[in-house]
């Protein structure tokens, strides 16, 4: 018996069937999407909409990858800080924006009536 139980194994391999430890972890996976989504359900349930807000910066933080630059730069990295510099960065993509708007706006008022 033992000999059929090695040779099974090496077939298991040879065909890529999932181990024993890789369905564990897929099963925790997926509980841990479920307990993820339960507790939305219950922040939207008792309005934590700042919390989700909060959530919704961390993961724009980890995207960005400001974590390991501003460590570089030797900057303070506490949720504050981040914050801080999130709305920063926010500002500074608005006022690109309106600079943008701002010379659209005299390209056209430079122009011939003509063309208009």
């Amino acid at each position: 018996a033992k000999a059929r139980t090695g040779q099974t194994e090496e077939n298991k391999q040879k065909h890529g069937y999932q181990t024993e430890r890789k369905k564990k972890i897929g099963s925790q996976k997926r509980r841990q999407k479920k307990d993820r989504n339960r507790r939305k359900i219950k922040n939207i349930a008792e309005d934590k909409s700042w919390q989700t807000e909060r959530e919704r910066e961390r993961k724009k933080m980890r995207t960005k990858g400001i974590g390991r630059r501003r460590v570089s730069e030797g900057q303070c990295f506490c949720a504050a800080a981040v914050r801080n510099w999130l709305l920063q960065q926010r500002k500074k993509k608005k006022e690109k924006e309106r600079k943008k708007k701002r010379q659209r706006k005299r390209k056209v008022e430079t122009q011939v009536p003509s063309l208009r």
